[in-house]
């Protein structure tokens, strides 16, 4: 087993420069990283690999550590499809495929490598050997820098719906409950928008359900937050042990989140959490809706999903982003019909309902795979089966530049809504 330092910088593409630590945030939650064909020692890259990312220049942070899962190699045409990074048309050519990811909770910065790191041999060239996107690292070395990120070593990470199949509590649901337990000092979280604490459970229930049913997702998460509530400091007294009254123990999994969340602020717990959320979701409104929804749709309480992608993490990419872009298409639609009633279910992303009737219904997704797309469509022809009138639009990230995926849309009759996100807002085009 080898370890790395692979470097970062900005990403210039036809869409426009992506910053570092974006870049990095979007690779890791597609399980794969980019590289050239030219890349120095890319043939040296094998599987079991470890890796710390670094960003270069006047920023000069270690802001990440993974795990190779594949050697350097050549991506075919539907791989490079499917990792288009999100809100751009940029496809890699070559790469490797990592897992068990982590994004430090804070940027380290590292502005002395020259005196830590052997494969600088001359201080006052520091600049020469920071050169290029792959350099060696000692085991020792390694160590260290891992380190610094204040990470606990943990156990394999599971994408929540792997975690829920292998009946374990998933690593998006111990952050949401501790952000609930630590944000949630008395009242729920003010990002969540709430007053209730059954709703701000359920803000989370779109992407983090799987199969539960409400009530059991609630209870759920609710025994996760009241785990952390004798941990942190909250008006509530939280799990204590029956004898000493101390605060029960926390086991390997929620005290690793705990020891890696326990210092940030309530904003940069809200930006951790944020993508599991879909704040305009509301369960009561979604309930009486769906009773409606379901007398016109003939088809609306089919199990129907669509095949997500296993490869890697890929479906990590849509759980995490999903939630964003369903509360700001739904801001996007309230202003474009003020006069409509614009809500979200379980199954459907967002749904528009004027005068009274059913008019359009919007499938929300975060990459531009044919397998992607495929689903998409499926979902909106199944869910408006048997009501003709109902537009269908599929809402993905663009500018898409594909003709014929675009005259496809217009064959079927179903309306292209375009995404990209612009100094954090999305912005939302024809």
């Amino acid at each position: 087993m080898n370890h790395w330092l692979f470097m970062v910088s900005d990403l210039q593409t036809e869409d426009g420069p992506i910053l570092a630590n974006e870049v990095v945030r979007k690779r890791l939650s597609q399980s794969f990283w980019g590289l050239s064909q030219k890349a120095k020692n890319k043939l040296k890259l094998k599987s079991g690999d470890k890796i710390v990312f670094y960003i270069g220049g006047t920023v000069q942070e270690l802001v990440a550590s993974s795990e190779l899962q594949s050697k350097f190699q050549e991506l075919t045409v539907s791989e490079r499809e499917r990792l288009v990074l999100t809100g751009t048309s940029s496809m890699p050519e070559y790469g490797v495929y990592l897992k068990d990811s982590r994004l430090w909770p804070k940027p380290v910065k590292f502005s002395d490598p020259e005196n830590h790191l052997s494969f600088i041999k001359d201080p006052e060239k520091k600049s020469v050997y920071m050169q290029g996107a792959i350099h060696p690292l000692t085991e020792k070395e390694f160590a260290y820098l891992e380190s610094l990120s204040g990470i606990v070593p943990t156990e394999t990470r599971f994408t929540h719906k792997e975690a829920r199949s292998r009946g374990i509590v998933s690593r998006e649901f111990l952050e949401t409950g501790f952000y609930l337990s630590r944000v949630g000092r008395a009242d729920p979280p003010v990002h969540l928008k709430t007053s209730s604490w059954k709703d701000a459970y359920l803000k989370f229930y779109p992407t983090l359900g799987s199969d539960r049913s409400e009530r059991e997702f609630l209870n759920s998460l609710k025994i996760i937050r009241d785990t952390y509530d004798s941990h942190v400091e909250n008006s509530r007294i939280g799990w204590l042990d029956e004898k000493t009254r101390a605060p029960i123990a926390l086991n390997e999994d929620r005290k690793a989140v705990y020891d890696e969340l326990i210092s940030l602020s309530d904003d940069e717990l809200w930006e951790r959490v944020r993508p599991y959320a879909v704040v305009g979701y509301n369960a009561k409104e979604s309930s009486k809706r769906e009773k409606k929804v379901k007398e016109n749709l003939k088809f609306f309480s089919s199990e129907f999903h669509g095949v997500k992608s296993t490869q890697a993490r890929a479906a990590y990419e849509a759980e995490v982003w999903h939630g964003e872009v369903v509360d700001a298409l739904k801001e996007y639609v309230e202003k474009v019909f003020p006069e409509a009633v614009v809500y979200n279910t379980v199954k459907i992303d967002l749904a528009v309902e004027e005068l009274d009737t059913l008019t359009r219904i919007y499938e929300v997704k975060t990459g531009l795979g044919t397998q992607t797309t495929y689903t998409a469509v499926g979902q909106l022809f199944m869910h408006t089966a048997g009501a003709p009138k109902v537009e269908r639009w599929i809402v993905l990230p663009g500018p898409i530049e594909n003709e014929e995926l675009i005259s496809c849309f217009k064959e079927l009759g179903v309306q292209l809504l375009q995404y990209k996100k612009v100094d954090g807002v999305y912005e939302f085009f024809g």
